[in-house]
């Protein structure tokens, strides 16, 4: 499988990914209730996502760093709405 098709994958994938954290972050600016999201689970994401971006950056592997990086903020966000309106 040619190199550019792999990158592809791994950026679609990256972007699926990530994505997945923005409905959460939209329900708790819309609602601003954190009373449900545990912030141990967002916790342990974001530890997570920052090892692969360690990984990433060791083995220039770009899709991982920028859909980690995209996911690393939306984790930051999510706790920091859990701290601010707990």
């Amino acid at each position: 499988m040619p190199q550019e098709l792999i990158e592809l994958i791994g950026l679609i994938a990256g972007c699926l990914t990530c994505s997945a954290l923005i409905p959460q972050i939209i329900k708790i600016w819309k609602t601003r209730s954190v009373k449900d999201v545990s912030i141990l689970t967002y916790i342990q994401s974001l530890i997570g996502v920052s090892l692969w971006i360690v990984y990433g950056v060791s083995n220039n592997l770009i899709a991982l760093i920028i859909s980690s990086t995209v996911s690393l903020i939306c984790n930051i966000i999510v706790i920091a709405m859990k701290l601010k309106w707990k």
